[in-house]
């Protein structure tokens, strides 16, 4: 075996890295189009993805979901090779008409330097799905890459409603809390998400990333591929409540999750990308014949947002409802605010533990289609 350098191996990877999965390590054509395919390697189903063409990146959530990282690590995986194999093996396929040696630069060479305007050096962001044995949401891969710089990046969980990572208390790092609201279409396939970074100073700073082959990539959905939050559980249950925030809709999920009874219905908590002024038409069409009941936030834009949805779902569900807050509510109080704050001792919340009794609990009420509400 002839020993080679990595770097150069690295270095002759570069815009040939679907052509080195392929050759190297024997993954099918075909199934590096970023969706998802059987393993080449262990056969699961439906879980094998080529996820980041940029970096020559596949996964399989079955048996390559760890230390996945760029082609090398392919060919070692599914040829079954060492390190220094693969690097071997590459060199030769690619037919390298040059002996392996390290550029020794001369005294009359000026050092590089890189062009930190341009956007090829500009820090990138990708964010890639992890699931469990069973197709499950387990981790959501937070990677952040440049030109010339070692890439980094840490894992969030996935708590049954989110993804989320908490900094160390003695950590040095300006987030407090990092967490991921994913939106996917009514079976599951994602779409896009909202990445929110809680500050220590109080900041809260979302970015959206949508689905593009395979990964996340920085950027906002078109209109056309927005869909209401929870859209699978939504799509499936006949009681539904709308609040204005993922936060919220995660809290009140949770809370409705916690106190239902053994006979009580599921009901779905939803919400819109954008928050209050963004109840689109086209939402309608999700809430057909269901019995809806909004959840604004206990300030102007929230009501506004309340009889938006009201104009937009009237026509089409069976029966609506709006929440008032009591008088004495603080200004922009929230669902979540009030699960955090008060939680069983609150009264709005004692009338949550199913959702038949918060239709027929005050202060929500029924209202006309010519009657606006507050």
């Amino acid at each position: 075996m002839t020993f080679v350098s990595a770097e150069q191996v690295k270095s002759m990877i570069q815009g040939r890295e679907a052509e080195v999965l392929e050759r190297c390590a024997g993954i099918p054509e075909e199934v590096l189009d970023g969706k998802n395919h059987p393993c080449p390697k262990c056969g699961g189903k439906d879980r094998f993805r080529y996820i980041n063409q940029e970096e020559g990146t596949v996964f399989c959530n079955q048996c390559f979901n760890e230390k996945n990282h760029g082609p090398i690590s392919a060919v070692m995986h599914y040829r079954g090779l060492t390190y220094p194999a693969a690097l071997e093996l590459i060199a030769r396929e690619l037919n390298s008409p040059e002996p392996f040696q390290q550029h020794q630069p001369t005294g009359s060479e000026e050092p590089a330097t890189k062009k930190v305007t341009d956007k090829k050096y500009e820090m990138k962001t990708t964010f890639t799905p992890i699931y469990d044995t069973s197709g499950g949401p387990k981790l959501m891969r937070k990677s952040c890459f440049s030109v010339g710089k070692k890439p980094f990046g840490f894992d969030l969980v996935w708590n049954g409603y989110s993804y989320t990572f908490k900094a160390d208390s003695d950590s040095k790092s300006k987030v407090k809390k990092h967490t991921i609201y994913e939106y996917t279409d009514g079976f599951g396939e994602p779409l896009y998400l909202v990445y929110r970074m809680d500050m220590q100073d109080g900041k809260k700073l979302p970015y959206l990333f949508h689905w593009q082959n395979g990964v996340y990539i920085s950027g906002k959905p078109e209109e056309d591929e927005r869909v209401p939050f929870n859209a699978p559980t939504l799509k499936e249950c006949e009681h539904v409540f709308i609040v204005e925030g993922e936060k919220c809709a995660v809290a009140l999920q949770w809370w409705l999750d916690k106190t239902r009874q053994e006979n009580d219905d599921i009901e779905a908590v939803t919400c819109f990308l954008g928050g209050s002024g963004q109840f689109l038409p086209k939402y309608a069409d999700w809430f057909l014949d269901k019995d809806v009941l909004i959840f604004p936030d206990n300030d102007e834009p929230g009501y506004k947002y309340a009889r938006c949805g009201a104009e937009v779902l009237s026509p089409v569900v069976r029966r609506l409802r709006i929440f008032k807050w009591p008088e004495g509510t603080p200004e922009k109080w929230d669902i979540a605010d009030e699960i955090k704050e008060k939680g069983e001792s609150s009264r709005v919340l004692q009338g949550l533990a199913g959702l038949r009794s918060a239709y027929n609990a005050n202060p929500a009420r029924n209202f006309s289609q010519n009657e606006k509400p507050p």
